[in-house]
C-alpha cells in the first residue's frame, strides 16, 4: 500500500497514519495522507488500503468497518482543514459485495455517475477487479 503524490502539485501538510487490521491481525493495512493541493489550498485526504483477498473469509467487511473508523478518525485528528476525503485501493471484491456495500454507506464510487449510474456489463474482467476510488466531500454524506 503505497500514496504517492507529484511534489509540484501537492504539498503533505501533517505525517501519514497507518491502521493494521486486526482480522486477520497483521496481514493488511490502510493508510492516510493529508495533502494540500498547492494552487488551490484546498486540502484532502488521500487513504490507500489492500483489502483481504477471500471474500468468503469474511475478512474483507470486518475491515471496511474498521477502515470507516480509521477514516473518521484521520479526519478528526485534521480538524476543520480537510475539505475531501478519496479513498483508494485493492479491494478484492466486485460491486455489491459486502465490503464495497459497506464502504457505499459513507463513500461515493467516483467511476459511477449520473451518466453511468451502473458500472456497464464486463466492466471486470475477473472476480477480483483490482482498484476502486471512493470520494466524499468533507460534510457530506452519499445515501
Amino acid at each position: 500500500c503505497g500514496i504517492f503524490w507529484k511534489r509540484d502539485t501537492f504539498a503533505s501538510v501533517a505525517p501519514s497514519q497507518r491502521c493494521e487490521y486486526r482480522v486477520p491481525a497483521n496481514d493488511r493495512i490502510a493508510m492516510a495522507q493529508p495533502l494540500q493541493h498547492i494552487a488551490t489550498q484546498q486540502n484532502v485526504l488521500v487513504v490507500s488500503t489492500h483489502l483481504h483477498w477471500d471474500q468468503e473469509a469474511g475478512h474483507q467487511a470486518a475491515e471496511a468497518e474498521e477502515l470507516l473508523q480509521f477514516v473518521a478518525s484521520a479526519e478528526a485528528s485534521l480538524g476543520t482543514g480537510c475539505t475531501a476525503t478519496v479513498l483508494c485501493g485493492d479491494l478484492n471484491a466486485t460491486p455489491g459485495a459486502t465490503a464495497h456495500r459497506i464502504l457505499l454507506n459513507r463513500f461515493q464510487d467516483a467511476a459511477l455517475h449520473e451518466g453511468l449510474p451502473s458500472y456497464p456489463p464486463h466492466a471486470f474482467t475477473s472476480l477480483k477487479p483490482d482498484v476502486y476510488y471512493f470520494a466524499r466531500p468533507r460534510g457530506q454524506q452519499y445515501n
